[in-house]
């Protein structure tokens, strides 16, 4: 789902629901420095076990900044560490996780007046397991960890990185790299620069790289379709059967 359509489905969800807001047990304090010419204020917010639990699946949007999503055994919480130049905008940025229709737990910053130039959020998010995450980055880095159901993730410029993943994967980068290790669905990866890397993930796997180098490891007892399209840069396929390349397209199978 791209930014686009989850937003619309966000303010849907609003009308539907009537604003529903996922009961947040507490919020943890705030923290506030100076970072060079920026103002950094930092804080975190526990979710509600229970209510949490009715909501398997998760959706992030942010225009800038990066998206950490870790499996925890621990409380559920998010992290928010949001840069300005303007310390009263990086105190007003909120974030209030909300449920959609589909009962999809969606977070999204909400910056007074909107964002600006040079104004970013990282957001990390600590949770039990989801059985689908979808992610959504104008600028900024990607990171998921012991996730499982589909995982969609798309970002402007920045690096995914993808480990313990039990489902499929849909990974996109206009600038950046992709790394995934350990996907037990099928994988789809695709950079317009950067170099894709796949260790031991789910089939049939399909990477493209307009300019980037491109490496793929199987899981042991794989047998399908590889597909690696780089238009400035190597590839690296595994593969005893048929084998071809032509205008930039390498082509092997297992």
């Amino acid at each position: 789902m791209n930014r686009h359509a989850l937003a619309a489905a966000l303010s849907g969800s609003a009308l539907v629901l009537g604003g529903c807001v996922l009961v947040v047990a507490k919020d943890s304090g705030t923290t506030s420095v100076i970072a060079g010419e920026q103002f950094v204020h930092s804080w975190s917010i526990e979710l509600d076990d229970a209510d949490l639990a009715s909501h398997p699946s998760l959706g992030v949007i942010n225009p800038s900044g990066d998206v950490t999503v870790v499996r925890t055994d621990g409380a559920p919480r998010i992290r928010i560490d949001t840069y300005s130049r303007d310390r009263d905008r990086a105190r007003g940025m909120t974030i209030t996780p909300r449920v959609m229709s589909d009962a999809t737990l969606a977070i999204e910053p909400h910056w007074p007046g909107g964002i600006r130039t040079n104004e970013s959020c990282d957001i990390a998010v600590y949770v039990p397991v989801r059985t689908g995450v979808s992610i959504e980055v104008g600028a900024g880095e990607v990171e998921v960890s012991g996730m499982a159901g589909r995982l969609t993730v798309d970002t402007g410029a920045g690096d995914i990185e993808i480990t313990s993943h039990d489902g499929t994967a849909t990974l996109t980068t206009n600038a950046g790299d992709i790394e995934a290790t350990g996907v037990a669905g099928a994988t789809d990866a695709k950079t317009n620069a950067g170099d894709i890397e796949l260790r031991r993930v789910g089939w049939p796997i399909n990477a493209e790289s307009h300019a980037g180098d491109i490496e793929v490891t199987l899981w042991h007892g794989f047998a399908g379709t590889l597909r690696g399209e780089t238009r400035a840069g190597s590839i690296d396929l595994p593969g005893s059967g048929s084998r071809t390349t032509a205008n930039g397209v390498q082509t092997a199978t297992h």
